[in-house]
């Protein structure tokens, strides 16, 4: 259906192009989606809706990127640098992982219960600390700083007890579960 989506006035002039509104049920309910490719052809109602469901990847993507990993601004202008700046950031966020799930296991407390941008914030102040131990010309002390880091992690208290939402606790229930190996047929 092509629709207008403005009002005639001042303060709102009429928008001098038409858009289309689709929907599609999903799950029982529906999802309307306002789009400008008016192709009916080409672009169906669930490429739209598959086109749109990319693109809101793309966003929470680039919220995880401003939130989680505190990529505010690129400092570099090309896009290859712009690339070692993500890339630089998600290994860090991987590193941090890592090292939670090491110190989570040695304070014997769920990873879920440590809070993801308080490891970032003490990962990054004691990488920032432990220049000694990476120093030009020498082997670098890699236990050594991975033990720091751990100890670090570890020491940072766990968030308060909170109640994990039923599907969240049902799936980290059945990931814990020891898995069961269905015995091989005999030959």
């Amino acid at each position: 259906m092509l629709v207008n989506l403005s009002s005639a006035g001042a303060a709102n002039p009429k928008m001098t192009h038409d858009v289309r509104l689709v929907g599609q049920p999903v799950a029982g309910d529906w999802h309307l989606y306002v789009t400008s490719i008016l192709d009916r052809v080409v672009y169906v109602v669930s490429l739209i809706g598959q086109i749109y469901a990319l693109r809101w990847q793309i966003e929470i993507f680039f919220r995880d990127l401003k939130c989680v990993l505190r990529i505010e601004n690129f400092i570099a202008t090309s896009e290859n640098g712009v690339r070692l700046q993500i890339y630089a950031a998600l290994i860090f966020y991987v590193l941090t992982h890592i090292v939670m799930l090491k110190a989570a296991q040695r304070v014997q407390t769920p990873v879920e219960q440590m809070s993801v941008p308080k490891c970032l914030t003490a990962m990054s102040q004691a990488l920032l600390q432990t220049t000694a131990l990476v120093i030009k010309g020498r082997e670098p002390d890699w236990a050594t700083l991975e033990e720091r880091l751990v100890a670090i992690i570890a020491a940072i208290h766990p968030r308060p007890k909170r109640k994990l939402p039923s599907r969240l606790a049902q799936a980290v229930s059945v990931l814990l579960a020891p898995a069961i190996i269905p015995a091989a047929a005999p030959p």
